[in-house]
């Protein structure tokens, strides 16, 4: 009974956790996107909104409408990224061999086999497939309390990964148009490029910026994956103990239980010769 109300009081709804990996690298794509037209962005918008000239209960309307459709495209671009951040890691490894920035934390990569190893679970599942997951769906098992944090903790690492995915488009995007600039492009299959201005899209200011936050979300990642390693190792001990007492405990209350019982069984025996 007290583990289930444990359990109840600190239950966080996943749409929680979707709400924050999902939501956020879509808004900071958004707004990215807004302030690299510069200018032009934001006279786009309010132009669009003087066309709509609606009042009243048809606005309302309008703006259900427009958020529903703008939330869809939102969730499906924060999976989509959160899917394709992988490419983050992919990085941060490759820069790590190498040697170059992400070197300093050593727990980024861990083995987490021979903590695994101490879960006794080898009778229920193969070496290959225990990962760093076993270990989280433990603790929210046995200490629920303590999962619900730590599964905070692992979004905030997938959001620091799909947030610097989505400055690495907005990079992307700037260096390429920065290139359509030097070369003075002005259209391209029939479609000429409107000026972003100097603060926009392939400018000098925007692409430094959007380069320097995606250095650093990705650094934030690479920290944050590092706390969280070191954080399951130290507190895996304090999870198993206790639970071994308890496991050990529930057996010794069994096996007393069944030698009772065997006594009363002969007694009973005796009695009837």
């Amino acid at each position: 009974m007290e583990t289930q109300k444990i359990t109840e009081s600190v239950k966080v709804p996943n749409f929680f956790y979707d709400l924050i990996v999902f939501m956020t690298p879509s808004l900071t794509l958004t707004i990215g996107i807004i302030a690299g037209f510069g200018n032009n962005g934001f006279d786009f918008i309010s132009k669009n909104l003087q066309l709509l000239n609606v009042k009243g209960f048809d606005f309302l309307m309008m703006f259900i409408f427009v958020f529903i459709i703008f939330l869809f495209i939102a969730y499906e671009y924060g999976r989509l990224a959160e899917a394709l951040s992988n490419s983050i890691s992919s990085m941060v490894r490759f820069l790590r061999k190498k040697k170059i920035l992400f070197t300093k934390q050593k727990d980024y990569n861990i083995n987490f086999k021979n903590e695994i190893s101490k879960l006794n679970l080898h009778e229920m599942l193969d070496d290959d497939r225990m990962d760093k997951w076993t270990i989280y769906f433990y603790i929210m098992r046995f200490q629920p309390s303590i999962g619900s944090d730590i599964l905070k903790r692992y979004a905030w690492e997938k959001l620091s990964r799909s947030s610097a995915f989505t400055f690495g488009i907005l990079l992307f995007i700037s260096l390429l148009l920065s290139i359509i600039r030097l070369f003075n492009i002005k259209c391209l299959f029939g479609y000429y490029f409107i000026d972003t201005g100097i603060f926009g899209f392939g400018s000098l200011a925007y692409t430094i910026g959007a380069f320097l936050i995606f250095i650093l979300t990705c650094y934030e990642y690479y920290r944050r994956r590092s706390w969280n390693n070191d954080l399951l190792i130290k507190i895996l001990p304090v999870i198993i103990l206790p639970n071994d007492f308890i496991i050990k405990k529930n057996d010794k209350i069994t096996k007393s239980a069944k030698n009772n019982e065997n006594k009363i069984i002969k007694k009973k025996a005796t009695k009837v010769k």
